[in-house]
C-alpha cells in the first residue's frame, strides 16, 4: 500500500459530548489521515466535538439506537412494518433533505456548487509588518486552484465550477497563537471578519476556510487541516496543499474517515476504532489521499446525483416489490469504474450495486459494490465491497460513512481487500451492524461472485443472497469437523492430528461475552495454515472460494512438532470457527477456550458454561445465576437470543377467563406517543357488551399523570379520565385484577378522548401467572369503541385448494419475519382481514396474490411454508421445491399456488 506522511499530535483537551458513543481516548492525526470516533449529523442545534483532523456536527435530537453487548436489556417494542417497505419509504425522502443552494432546484436535486471565502490571518500576537508572518497570496490560492478541476472531474462536470473560492487580503485575527481552538470559537471570529466586510452567508458564500500559521499550542500547532463533517468550515495551515484541501472539503461534503471492517472493532465498540482499525485506503477520505485519483465512494456520488439512479443496480432478498419494482433478487451485472473522469455514467454504464439492509433512526445501512480504476491501478484487480450508512440531515443533506470489506482480512494490508476473479465472497454481517441492527443483518446476506475482469475497464459479477436456513450444498468436505463448548475454567479439544489431504473445521461454541480461543499448531513436514472466522465460513465451504475470505486472523506455521506456534483470538457473538484448508502435510493442533462472563440473555451455571435464559428470558451480560433472568413482558417475546430487548407479539390465544384483564399498547400504537387518555373502560361477560359491566377488582396501570388522572377514573363512573403514561418499557396499559377470582370477558367498551388515543390495543388476560394476548383490536377512534372477543369470527384456514392455473391464494400456512424480528405462522385468510397492512409484510404479496392484488407478478413465495408430506407438516420454501423432484413436490397440497413460478401456475 502507498504510504503518506502523517503528523501526529496528542490532544488532551478534547470537547466531548456526554454520550456512550464518544471515544475519550482520541489521537489526532493532522495531515492526510485523521481520527474519527462516532458521528451524527442533523439540522437542529449542533455541538462540535473534535475527533482528530475533523470537527463533527452532532445533532442533539436524533437517537441512533444501538445495543452494545453488556447493556441492560431494554424491552423495546418496534413498529409492525416490513424491513424493505421501511427502507424504500425512507430512501424516497432523501431528496427532501437537499434544500440548500448547494443543490440544483430540480426534481432530482444535484450537488452543483460550493463557494468558500478563504481568510488568511495574522494571530493577534504577530507583527503584521514582519515578512515571515506575511502570506503570499499566490501560495494561498494554489491549493484551491488545483481543487477546481478535481471536483469538476469527480462530478463529471455536474459541479461545473468545482470548488469555487474568493481569497480575502490577510486579516488581523482577534485571537493569539497561544492555544487557539474550538473553545475559543475560531469559527465565530472568522465569520465576524467576513460579515464585517459585508459578505452574506448563503448569498455571497457558502463555506469558510481559515488559513493560519502554525500556533504555539492547541489543535492548530501541527501542519495540516481540519474540517467540519457535513458543515461549512475548514481550517488549514499556510500555505495549504492540494491534497489536504480536497480532503478537508470532502469532510464538509459529509465524509468522516472511512475504515475497514476489521478485527479491531471488538476491542473498541461501540466506537468504530479509528487509530487501531485500518483505513479503507483507497478514497481520499480514508487513507487514499496520496493517489492522484481517489474519488468519493460511488454511494456518495449517487447521493449527490453525480451518478444517477439509472446507473445503480438495486437488489434485495425479496426481489421486486411494490416499493422497489426494479429490485433484483439475483443477477449478473457488469460494472464500469465510478472514478474515471472520461467515462460518465449512463443508463448502460452501471457503476454500483446498492443493497439496503435496514433503517435505524435517521440512518440507512446498506451494502455497496463497485469498481475502481484510479489509485494508480492498485484497485483494478477486484471488486470493492463496502458496508455503508447515510445519516440524513445537515448542510449537504446527509453524511456518509462506510467500512470496507477487506476480503483477505487476515493480512495487515488492504491492497488485497478486493474480491478477485473466479471467486465468491459471502458478506456476513459486520459486528458494527450486529450491534445496531442484528435481525436485518442476518436477513440480508449477499454473495457476490466475480466472473471476469477487464482490468481498468469493467468487472462482471453475479450476486445472490444466502439463506442461512437453507445454504447451498458444501463445495468442500471435511475430514474432521470438531465442535466443543467454551467454559469459564478453560476447555480444550486436546491434542488432535489433522490430515493435510482434506479440509478440517473446528467450531468453538458458547464463547461468552469475552471468550478467548487459543490455537496451538505445528506441521509435520511443510506449512500448515488456519483461518479464524466469526461466522460460518460460507465463502470457502458453500462456494469453494478462498479460505481467508471473511477471516480476520490467521496462523500459518512451518514449525515442526517438537514445539508449536500459538495465536489467541478474541471471539465475538458467542462463536468462533477455525478453518484448516488442505496442505501438503499433516498437522497437530490443540484448541483451548476460556471466558469470564456470559453474553446477554445468558447466565453462568455451576459447570462454568453459559446457559440461555429459559422461556425466552433476558439478562444482562455477565449474569451468574438463573435468578438474573427476566421474562419478557406479557405480549412480547425475545425474537433473537442476542438481542437486548423484547418485541410485540402479533398473535393471540383464544382465552376467555382469567384473574386479570387489561388493554395494552406500545407507545407507537398511540397517537401522541407519550400520553393515552381513557374516559372509561368496561369489561363484559357477553359478546354484545350488553347488560352491566363486570365490577369490583383493583385498577392497575402502566403509569399516570398523578392526582386527578389515576386509573380508577376509568372504572368508577366519576366522569374523570385516566391520564395514562407509559412504563419504563414504553408500554401503556390499564385494567383490573381480581385476586384469585377468575372473570370471563367476551367484550369491552373503550371510551377515548379526542386526541390522546390508542390506534391499536391488545386485550390481555392474566392466566397461569402471565399476561397473554387474548385479542388484537385495531382501527380504534376517539369516543366509543366496542371490542368483541368473538373467536368464531376469527380467521380460519380455508379448504385446501387443488392446483390451478388461475390466480388463487395458497392454503398453506407461512412464516412471516417482520422488521422487528418477531416470527408468526399465518395463512392468507389472516392476511385478508387487514390486507392493506399485512400485504406489505415481506413475501406476503407473492404468497397471497389474489388477496394482495399481485396476480400479474409471476413469482415464487420467498417465505417458509408448512407443507404436508407423508402425514406430517414440514417447513420448507420454494427453493426446496425447485431443488429436485419438482413435479412431485408441486403436487403436494397448496404448493403450486405458493411456488407459482417454479410450478408453472402463472
Amino acid at each position: 500500500m502507498k504510504t503518506f506522511p502523517l503528523f501526529i499530535i496528542i490532544v488532551s483537551n478534547l470537547i466531548l459530548l456526554s454520550s456512550p458513543l464518544i471515544d475519550a481516548n482520541v489521537i489526532d492525526e493532522t495531515f492526510n489521515s485523521a481520527k474519527y470516533s462516532f458521528h451524527q449529523s442533523g439540522i437542529s442545534s449542533t455541538h462540535y466535538f473534535t475527533v482528530g483532523e475533523d470537527l463533527y456536527n452532532v445533532e442533539t435530537n436524533v437517537n441512533h439506537e444501538i445495543t452494545p453487548k453488556g447493556n441492560k436489556p431494554i424491552h423495546r417494542v418496534f413498529p409492525d412494518v416490513t424491513r424493505q417497505a421501511t427502507i424504500w419509504n425512507f430512501i424516497s425522502t432523501f431528496d427532501s433533505y437537499k434544500t440548500s443552494r448547494l443543490y440544483s432546484n430540480t426534481a432530482k436535486p444535484t450537488l452543483r456548487r460550493i463557494k468558500y471565502i478563504v481568510v488568511p490571518i495574522w494571530w493577534s500576537d504577530y507583527d503584521t509588518s514582519a515578512i515571515q508572518w506575511t502570506m503570499d497570496p499566490a501560495l494561498v490560492e494554489q491549493s484551491f486552484l488545483e481543487n477546481k478541476p478535481y471536483y469538476v472531474d469527480m462530478s463529471w462536470g455536474k459541479m461545473p465550477n468545482g470548488v469555487e473560492y474568493e481569497i480575502l487580503p490577510q486579516q488581523l485575527f482577534d485571537q493569539s497563537s497561544v492555544n487557539p481552538g474550538w473553545d475559543t470559537d475560531t469559527e465565530g471570529s472568522t465569520k465576524a471578519i467576513v460579515t464585517n466586510l459585508g459578505y452574506v452567508e448563503g448569498v455571497d458564500y457558502d463555506g469558510l476556510c481559515l488559513m493560519y500559521f502554525v500556533s504555539q499550542s492547541g489543535p492548530f500547532s501541527g501542519y495540516g487541516g481540519w474540517a467540519g463533517v457535513n458543515g461549512l468550515m475548514m481550517w488549514s495551515t499556510y500555505p495549504g496543499w492540494f491534497d489536504v484541501t480536497r480532503h478537508e472539503a470532502g469532510h464538509n461534503f459529509g465524509h468522516p474517515h472511512h475504515l475497514s471492517n476489521s478485527y479491531e472493532y471488538r476491542n473498541t465498540r461501540p466506537d468504530r476504532g479509528e487509530g487501531s482499525a485500518p483505513y479503507d485506503g483507497f478514497d481520499m477520505m480514508s487513507g487514499g489521499n496520496g493517489y492522484a485519483i481517489s474519488h468519493f465512494a460511488a454511494a456518495s456520488k449517487w447521493f449527490f446525483n453525480w451518478i444517477p439512479d439509472s446507473s445503480i443496480i438495486l437488489m434485495q432478498p425479496e426481489g421486486a416489490t411494490s416499493e422497489c419494482p426494479s429490485c433484483q433478487k439475483a443477477g449478473t451485472i457488469t460494472l464500469r469504474p465510478f472514478d474515471d473522469p472520461n467515462l460518465p455514467p449512463t443508463s448502460n454504464r452501471k457503476m454500483g450495486i446498492h443493497i439496503p439492509i435496514s433503517v435505524v433512526g435517521n440512518r440507512l445501512y446498506s451494502y455497496w459494490m463497485s469498481y475502481r480504476s484510479g489509485n494508480d491501478g492498485d484497485a483494478e484487480n477486484g471488486l470493492s465491497v463496502h458496508f455503508s450508512w447515510f445519516d440524513l440531515g445537515g448542510t449537504f443533506g446527509a453524511s456518509y460513512d462506510s467500512m470496507n470489506f477487506d476480503a483477505f482480512g487476515d493480512t495487515d494490508t488492504t491492497l488485497d481487500s478486493f474480491v478477485i476473479e473466479n471467486t465468491c465472497y459471502h458478506l456476513a454481517p459486520p459486528g458494527y451492524l450486529k450491534d445496531r441492527s442484528l435481525l436485518a443483518g442476518l436477513d440480508v446476506q449477499p454473495v457476490v461472485c466475480v466472473d471476469s475482469i477487464n482490468r481498468g475497464s469493467s468487472i462482471t459479477v453475479s450476486v445472490s443472497f444466502l439463506d442461512p436456513q437453507n445454504p447451498p450444498s458444501p463445495q468442500i468436505t471435511f475430514d474432521q469437523e470438531i465442535k466443543f463448548a467454551c467454559s469459564s475454567s478453560t476447555s480444550s479439544t486436546g491434542l488432535i492430528t489433522l490430515s493435510g489431504n482434506t479440509n478440517n473445521l473446528v467450531h468453538v461454541q458458547n464463547t461468552g461475552n469475552d471468550g478467548e480461543v487459543k490455537l496451538r499448531m505445528c506441521s509435520s513436514s511443510s506449512t500448515a495454515s488456519a483461518y479464524f472466522h466469526d461466522d460460518f465460513p460460507h465463502s470457502a465451504v458453500s462456494y469453494g472460494s478462498e479460505a481467508a475470505y471473511g477471516s480476520f486472523k490467521s496462523l500459518i506455521t512451518s514449525k515442526r512438532c517438537s514445539s508449536k506456534d500459538a495465536f489467541t483470538y478474541k471471539s465475538d457473538y458467542g462463536d468462533t470457527y477455525i478453518l484448516f484448508p488442505k496442505s501438503s502435510s499433516s498437522s497437530e493442533i490443540r484448541v483451548e477456550c476460556v471466558f469470564s462472563e456470559c453474553l446477554v440473555n445468558q447466565y453462568l451455571n455451576n459447570n462454568g458454561q453459559c446457559i440461555q435464559c429459559p422461556n425466552g428470558g433476558t439478562s444482562v451480560a455477565g449474569s451468574t445465576s438463573l435468578n438474573d433472568c427476566t421474562e419478557c413482558p406479557g405480549g412480547t417475546v425475545l425474537s433473537h437470543p442476542r438481542l437486548s430487548g423484547c418485541v410485540a407479539l402479533e398473535s393471540y390465544d383464544q382465552i376467555t377467563s382469567g384473574t386479570g384483564w387489561r388493554i395494552w399498547a406500545p407507545d407507537y400504537d398511540t397517537y401522541s406517543g407519550w400520553v393515552w387518555d381513557v374516559k372509561e373502560l368496561e369489561f363484559y361477560d357477553n359478546l354484545s357488551c350488553s347488560g352491566s359491566p363486570i365490577t369490583g377488582g383493583n385498577a392497575i396501570d402502566s403509569g399516570n399523570a398523578g392526582t386527578g388522572w389515576l386509573a380508577d377514573n376509568a372504572f368508577n363512573g366519576s366522569g374523570g379520565t385516566w391520564g395514562g403514561r407509559s412504563d419504563g418499557n414504553d408500554i401503556f396499559y390499564i385494567g383490573l385484577t381480581f385476586g384469585s377470582t377468575s372473570k370471563t370477558v367476551r367484550c369491552l367498551k373503550l371510551y377515548q378522548t379526542d386526541t390522546h388515543v390508542a390506534l391499536e390495543v391488545r386485550v390481555q388476560v392474566f392466566k397461569n401467572e402471565r399476561w397473554t394476548n387474548a385479542w388484537i383490536a385495531s382501527g380504534l377512534t376517539s369516543d366509543l369503541n366496542t371490542i368483541s372477543l368473538d373467536y368464531s369470527s376469527a380467521p380460519t384456514p380455508p379448504t385446501p385448494t387443488p392446483p390451478s392455473s388461475s390466480c388463487s391464494d395458497t392454503s398453506l400456512r407461512f412464516n412471516i419475519v417482520k422488521n422487528d424480528g418477531s416470527k408468526i405462522w399465518r395463512n392468507c385468510s389472516w392476511v385478508a382481514t387487514k390486507a392493506g397492512n399485512r400485504c406489505s409484510f415481506d413475501g406476503v404479496s407473492t404468497t397471497c396474490p389474489s388477496t394482495c392484488g399481485t396476480c400479474d407478478v409471476c413469482q415464487d413465495s420467498s417465505l417458509r411454508l408448512k407443507i404436508p408430506k407423508n402425514g406430517r407438516k414440514i417447513a420448507r420454501n420454494c427453493l426446496w421445491v425447485a431443488n429436485k423432484g419438482t413435479k412431485a413436490r408441486c403436487a403436494l397440497n397448496g404448493v403450486s399456488l405458493a411456488c407459482r413460478d417454479t410450478c408453472g401456475t402463472c
